[in-house]
């Protein structure tokens, strides 16, 4: 993630931009394609200090026959997803 700091302000901020649907969702599930790095796994002394922001360019709902990624794919620790590619 990108870390800000301002103060006792902390954010780690990820992102992704976009993928089709159906492969960005097999590729979601193959715990080998993806690793997560939450704040209190980088630095388990302030870890849990920080806000967590993920912002996806991604459809958040089923289109057609096409997969989707849904909040309860994403990790527990995220404070707030913002999806940026609804229509």
């Amino acid at each position: 993630p990108l870390v800000f700091q301002k103060g006792d302000s902390k954010l780690a901020l990820y992102g992704m931009g976009n993928m089709r649907d159906d492969s960005l969702v097999g590729r979601w599930q193959d715990p080998k394609c993806l690793e997560w790095k939450s704040p209190e796994e980088m630095n388990p002394d302030e870890g849990s200090n920080f806000t967590t922001i993920f912002m996806l360019h991604q459809n958040r709902a089923l289109r057609g026959t096409s997969d989707a990624l849904t909040r309860d794919m994403m990790p527990d620790w995220l404070d707030l997803v913002v999806w940026g590619h609804e229509h």
